[in-house]
């Protein structure tokens, strides 16, 4: 008898061995979740930067934003027009819930890529913080200033603290790798949670209350630090027209 219950002990040991999923089974597993965050990588994040950098070469920057936005709206549609045709009922909601998440972690890569400081002759890849600046401050009258030789100069206001003013260029890569974490930290919370014995409704609200609360401290620590920045920015502008400008300096 004892036997036979060591027989079937190890039987048990091996049905175990041969339920757990081999490399080939989890890798599988893998890209069911993965290939959804890589098509909309390529949809969201690839196509509109690469729209968006070729549009400006011939296109201004606001119609190039626009026209890039296009990529995305697509899938969009698409995505909602087979949800409701086709796969009504038949979706895992915890899969939905990840590739809804997968928006803030398309964001943050998007901070995480303007990192990259290319430069070619068609475009240049600055933050997204110096982006989202750019266009805020877009109303606003150049910075004009006369040079030694007497040749009177004018650049667009957050071009010239881009080029001139090398403390703002640090705070927008600084705030822009601040922004990425934050994002992509929000992200894998979520999934974690997702992948963990929670129910649905409380990944939902844990989720909204991660989100609200990264969103929060981020604008309100970006709105503290901005008041700072744009002191020192006008302290140090200052500073360079005392050097650069030329307009009281030479004879009328």
């Amino acid at each position: 008898m004892k036997m036979h219950i060591e027989y079937s002990s190890s039987s048990r040991d091996e049905d175990k061995e041969q339920v757990k999923p081999t490399m080939m089974e989890r890798f599988k597993v893998f890209l069911s979740y993965a290939r959804p965050m890589f098509i909309m990588l390529f949809f969201d994040v690839g196509l509109p930067l690469a729209v968006y950098y070729i549009l400006k070469i011939w296109l201004s920057v606001l119609v190039a934003l626009i026209l890039s936005g296009i990529p995305p709206l697509l899938r969009v549609l698409y995505v909602f027009w087979k949800k409701r045709h086709i796969d009504i009922l038949g979706c895992d909601v915890r899969l939905t819930l990840l590739r809804d998440s997968t928006v803030t972690a398309v964001i943050s890569l998007m901070f995480f890529f303007t990192l990259i400081p290319l430069k070619t002759r068609w475009f240049t890849i600055r933050p997204m913080i110096f982006l989202f600046s750019q266009q805020m401050m877009s109303e606003q009258p150049p910075v004009e200033w006369v040079d030694k030789q007497g040749k009177h100069c004018s650049m667009e206001q957050m071009e010239f603290l881009w080029q001139n003013v090398p403390f703002y260029r640090r705070y927008c890569y600084i705030l822009n790798v601040l922004w990425g974490l934050a994002l992509l930290g929000e992200f894998l919370a979520k999934v974690i949670m997702i992948e963990s014995s929670l129910d649905v409704d409380h990944i939902i609200l844990y989720g909204n209350i991660i989100m609200l609360s990264v969103m929060l401290s981020m604008t309100i620590g970006t709105l503290i630090a901005s008041r700072f920045v744009r002191k020192r920015c006008v302290a140090d502008s200052k500073v360079w027209h005392k050097e650069n400008n030329y307009a009281d300096r030479l004879p009328k």
